[in-house]
């Protein structure tokens, strides 16, 4: 900038420093949106469901309805729940048991009961909100 014949020169040298900063912020808040997800999938199985009534192991059980979160029959679905931070900014929410991916999507012989999607969804209004309090999105 010049101003009367002399020149003023402003340097912000910390750019790496902040960029880093932003970074280790967003991570936080997408990490926690990864447990957000896996708790409102676990929680979406312990809501009331409207599927058929029948008698597992000797105790009354209610399934789930096609449309909803899987009925809690054993808890392994629940138990094998996981979150991984994948990259600086990308996290995983895994769940492992091996009928997840069939309940979630269903097959040709069952609707689908999905839990994860959803909870992503409901999620993703408040990882975008706080990307916006940090002004990484618009």
């Amino acid at each position: 900038m010049l101003y009367n014949g002399m020149q003023v020169q402003i340097i912000f040298d910390k750019i790496p420093l902040v960029t880093a900063l932003v970074e280790a912020q967003a991570a936080t808040i997408v990490l926690r949106a990864g447990y957000m997800v896996r708790a409102e999938a676990a929680m979406s199985m312990t809501r009331g469901k409207s599927g058929r009534m029948y008698t597992y192991r000797g105790s009354p059980h209610q399934a789930s309805a096609p449309g909803e979160a899987p009925a809690i029959m054993s808890g392994n679905l629940l138990n094998r729940q996981r979150v991984k931070m994948e990259q600086k900014t990308t996290v995983g929410v895994y769940f492992d048991a091996r009928y997840a991916r069939p309940l979630e999507f269903g097959t040709h012989r069952m609707a689908a009961r999905p839990f994860a999607r959803p909870a992503a969804n409901k999620v993703r209004p408040w990882l975008v909100q706080q990307l916006r309090l940090m002004r990484v999105l618009p």
